[in-house]
């Protein structure tokens, strides 16, 4: 029994020991550099929640399209424009002398054809001409409707064409009155200076054109815009105004010749790419001066994502044993790339033409929450966006 005693008493003294020597062990560990422990326990081959973090994916994400700009307002200058209303006298038809007569046994009539090719550009049409012999009432028609039924004098004033009757294409007759019971008598007409005339307005002088550029950017990034001229004319003397912008027309009037006229645009009205914006003058003359389109942008949009750092791995960052990368994956367009990243409050540009940038981010992260936050300036295609631990 004594010696059972003895022996009970060394077990229990070997246990004491053991359990002294692992505490010391523990706490030895515990307090290794991270380093050093990692090394120790091997911990890259462990797993579970204390575990390392590595060759692993914090974020991945397909971003898509990013509109952005560098500037807040888009002005697109026209030039000084002269629109003018300028009408020349052209002449239509001048077939020479013309010679009717009319007898008791026959009649000689004389047909006239002529064009007016710009019609709706022809504000007056004009017959002239010289009798040298009169003798009986002069008649004339004019597509087949009797316009002059009269005997004239002997300079007789210009006889203007009704409008109405007037088409591209045109005939007129020239007649004389039979003598009647002077059966003796044969009535005759020599018209010389014969002459059709039509007063033309010179389209182009009327109208002015213009081109500028929109980008997408302008577009995507869209707030308001509004045309803006300074018409410099004489409201008594001018005629309507009209502002067409890619064939829609924006206005239609007399223009205020006093100061600015302004005229708010939408989204819709205008286009990527060109955009054709016409002035026309219907009478008068007006100088359009200092025009342009002017557009405001709003702010550009920005693109926030976030990812965690745990202990682990934040103090694997720290000891350099593990590293953060950022990876863009943009679309090869060849366009130019433009932004500003922003990783927990540091900034980075971005301006580049290749498709991949590549960023070691280590530096930048913190223990908890982290947050990506890309500005777009310019148009941004962004393919994926990953953070990975290596």
């Amino acid at each position: 029994m004594r010696l059972q005693g003895n022996v009970g008493r060394k077990g229990y003294a070997a246990s004491s020991l053991i359990g002294i020597i692992l505490l010391i062990l523990i706490l030895w560990i515990i307090f290794l550099p991270p380093a050093e422990r990692n090394k120790l326990l091997d911990d890259k081959n462990t797993s579970g929640s204390g575990s390392s973090i590595r060759n692993a994916t914090l974020l991945s994400v397909n971003i898509g399209s990013l509109a952005g700009s560098t500037k807040d307002i888009i002005d697109h200058p026209i030039p000084t424009m002269l629109l003018t209303e300028l009408t020349s006298a052209i002449v239509l038809s001048a077939p020479g002398p013309v010679s009717v007569s009319h007898s008791l046994f026959s009649g000689q009539d004389r047909s006239i054809s002529f064009s007016v090719p710009a019609l709706t550009l022809t504000d007056a049409v004009r017959l002239s001409f010289r009798p040298t012999k009169r003798q009986g009432v002069l008649t004339m028609t004019l597509n087949d409707v009797v316009i002059y039924d009269e005997t004239p004098s002997a300079s007789p004033q210009p006889l203007t064409l009704p409008k109405g009757l007037l088409k591209e294409s045109n005939t007129m007759v020239v007649s004389v009155s039979s003598p009647g019971i002077a059966f003796w008598r044969t009535n005759e007409y020599v018209l010389d200076a014969f002459q059709i005339v039509g007063d033309v307005r010179d389209e182009k002088r009327q109208s002015g054109t213009s081109k500028f550029v929109v980008e997408n950017d302008e577009l995507s990034n869209f707030k308001n815009s509004f045309l803006e001229f300074v018409p410099a004319c004489d409201t008594n003397a001018v005629g309507l105004l009209s502002v067409t912008l890619n064939n829609r027309k924006l206005f239609e009037g007399v223009p205020d010749c006093s100061g600015v006229n302004r005229q708010d645009l939408s989204v819709g009205d205008l286009l990527q790419g060109t955009n054709t914006i016409l002035f026309n003058i219907a009478k008068g003359k007006v100088r359009i001066d200092q025009a342009h389109v002017h557009t405001t942008l709003t702010p550009t949009k920005s693109k926030i994502l976030y990812f965690p750092i745990n202990q682990i791995l934040f103090d694997e960052i720290g000891s350099g044993i593990s590293h953060v990368s950022l990876k863009f994956l943009f679309v090869n367009d060849g366009k130019s790339k433009e932004g500003v990243i922003n990783i927990n409050g540091k900034y980075d540009t971005l301006d580049q033409t290749d498709s991949t940038l590549l960023v070691d981010i280590s530096n930048d992260v913190v223990l908890g929450n982290n947050y990506v936050e890309i500005v777009p300036k310019s148009e941004l295609n962004i393919v994926r966006m990953d953070v990975r631990v290596e």
